[in-house]
Parts: C-alpha cells; structure tokens; sequence
C-alpha cells in the first residue's frame, strides 16, 4: 500500500496494516478556477489526509500545492463501502466510484492525466504528487 508522504512515515510505522487503504475526495476551492483532490489513507480505526489544491483555466493546470495534514481522524464505512471522515465531514471513495461521484468535468481531469478516470486512487496520487513537484 501506499504511504502518502514520506512525512507521514514515522506515523505509519506505528499502526497496523490489517486495513490499509486509499481513498479519494474533492471539494470546489473557495475561488472559481480552483478545486481540491486530496486521498485519505485508512490505518485499521483511524485515518490520514494529503490534499492537492488545484488552480485552473479552462485549458490547463496553472498550479498544484500539496497540502499534508497530519491529524487522526476516525471514519466510518458506508454501505458502499466507501467512507466517511468524521472529523473532516467528508466522504472518501474507492477507485472505481470516484468517476460517478467526480465535481468537475471530464475534461479537467485530462488536463492532469488523460486516463485519470479510469486509473485506480494509488496511481492518481502518484500523478498529482508527480505534478505537484513540477
């Protein structure tokens, strides 16, 4: 599994791996031309967010600026077997939901990756911190 950030790591050494995994999230920037794709990596009870705002024009990518968040959240499973953070109040998806839950338009995610959609969460975290470091 995947390890957000190697700041994360003296973290992650102390959890469990019994229930690791990734999942995304969006939510509109507070200014027009901006948005926010950030992963929550789950640790058995408790969770952890790296989050990438984004700022656009309709036919490119301007800037991405990561933003780690190193705070504990607990979350809980939904029936779809997404999740929902309870400190954060925002839901994480699995790879292949994201496409059905996305904000923006198709079009916006092929300006950061053409398969973006189709790709699973591990690799589209490779991408935006990839891009980030640009």
């Amino acid at each position: 599994m995947l390890i957000l950030s190697s700041t994360c790591e003296n973290v992650n050494q102390n959890m469990s791996t019994g229930d690791k995994e990734l999942y995304i999230f969006e939510y509109p920037g507070k200014i027009s031309g901006q948005t926010i794709i950030g992963f929550i990596e789950t640790f058995d009870s408790i969770a952890i967010q790296i989050s990438f705002k984004i700022s656009f024009s309709e036919n490119m990518i301007r800037s991405i600026k990561v933003e780690l968040n190193k705070s504990h959240y607990k979350y809980s499973r939904t029936e779809d077997r997404n999740i929902y953070v309870i400190g954060l109040h925002l839901n994480g998806f699995r790879s292949e939901d994201f496409s059905k839950r996305k904000l923006n338009s198709d079009s916006f995610y092929k300006l950061l990756s053409i398969d973006f959609l189709d790709i699973n969460n591990n690799e589209r975290f490779r991408i935006l911190q990839k891009k980030s470091k640009l």
